[in-house]
């Protein structure tokens, strides 16, 4: 990994803790070669998943039976995460082991040559503070995003309820909030893996 890849693991880790940390029942425990993550509360796969990071995919795979065994423990069914095509060996495993649904989500490692300027005017952002009509639309583009029923997202929207130093944004184009996802299809498939 390349310094700049580094520090963006880096703070996507850290983000990512901080918001597992929200969750009444959420956890974020670092092991060899991955990370075991794991909100009942949420029940979706990324929250509750073995993220694979490398370098060496070895001790995930050994690992790989036990980590989805002790998600599963916590109530709810676990998934795997990978980058790219990195981890060829840690996906055969998760097929071995059963897990058969595969979701590429394109565009969540992208490198600054990816990036383009926008068409059109670009987007307005709004900090979303403590107002309730902006928070009820944060929870509202949360919920679509990760495809999950709003009301799991009750806690992490409520005034109050967010950890210090985090600030929610909303982005709007031409007036209205932003549906276009971040990222791009490619036949180089740059993202992540879930299983």
């Amino acid at each position: 990994m390349n310094e700049m890849a580094e520090r963006m693991h880096a703070a996507l880790t850290e983000a990512f803790d901080l918001f597992l940390g929200m969750l009444p029942d959420g956890e974020l425990e670092e092991r060899d070669g991955y990370w075991l993550a794991s909100a009942p509360s949420l029940p979706i796969a990324l929250a509750n998943a073995v993220w694979v990071d490398g370098p060496d995919e070895g001790p995930a795979v050994r690992d790989l039976e036990a980590s989805l065994q002790a998600i599963r423990g916590r109530g709810v069914e676990p998934g795997v995460v990978t980058l790219d095509d990195r981890f060829p060996s840690v996906e055969a495993e998760a097929r071995r082991l059963g897990l058969t649904a595969l979701e590429v989500m394109p565009g969540m490692v992208v490198t600054p040559d990816a990036f383009r300027p926008p068409e059109g005017p670009g987007p307005s952002l709004v900090r979303v503070g403590e107002d309730e009509e902006l928070l009820a639309v944060a929870k509202d583009v949360t919920a679509r995003g990760f495809e999950a029923p709003p009301e799991l997202f009750d806690g992490l929207f409520a005034t109050g309820m967010r950890a210090d130093g985090l600030d929610l944004w909303l982005a709007y184009v031409d007036g209205r909030r932003s549906r276009r996802r971040s990222g791009r299809r490619s036949a180089t498939r740059s993202g992540s893996t879930t299983w």
